[in-house]
């Protein structure tokens, strides 16, 4: 008599385990189905946001915290003659006029420089041997990128302003 019931249990034990086998495998492959979904909507938005930043007038700079380029706008080719890859890696004063690096050190290693969002006019080094004002908003927005640490520079040109090489 036990044994009649002992295994109308193990019975219905195994159709349990089958149940959430089942339920297991359908959970699985909905959170596999929803990792695929976010990582399309994640490329989807990354294209979104490529395709803004390679159209804007203005030249946006992302600087690893060591202030190297990790990423130019095509803009800078408009506005400097460099090509973003000719300006990527290198560190970001390497383009700024000797006379405005003093007041962007500055700026960089302010103390409260997570709350102020300051916009400085300074000099940018053309690939002519010129030099172009522009207005840059200095604006903490820290991401990674990369595998880096990043902030970003929105730089615009001043319009009508031409410096002369000198």
């Amino acid at each position: 008599m036990f044994k009649f019931f002992y295994d109308k249990r193990i019975a219905a034990l195994r159709k349990r385990v089958k149940e959430l086998e089942a339920e297991l495998k359908s959970v699985k492959e909905k959170n596999t189905l929803s990792s695929i979904y976010s990582k399309k909507d994640m490329l989807e938005q990354e294209g979104v946001f490529k395709l803004l930043l390679d159209n804007v007038n203005d030249i946006v700079t992302l600087f690893s915290s060591g202030h190297i380029i990790v990423y130019i706008s095509p803009s800078c080719f408009t506005h400097l003659g460099y090509l973003p890859e000719e300006m990527e890696g290198k560190h970001s004063l390497t383009f700024v006029h000797p006379d405005d690096q003093a007041m962007l050190i500055e700026l960089i290693n302010r103390p409260n420089y997570p709350q102020d969002y300051p916009i400085k006019s300074h000099r940018l080094v053309h690939k002519d041997g010129s030099f172009i004002r522009v207005e840059s908003h200095w604006k903490p927005i820290f991401l990674e990128y990369n595998g880096q640490q990043t902030h970003v520079l929105i730089s615009s040109k001043e319009i009508g302003v031409a410096c002369e090489p000198e």
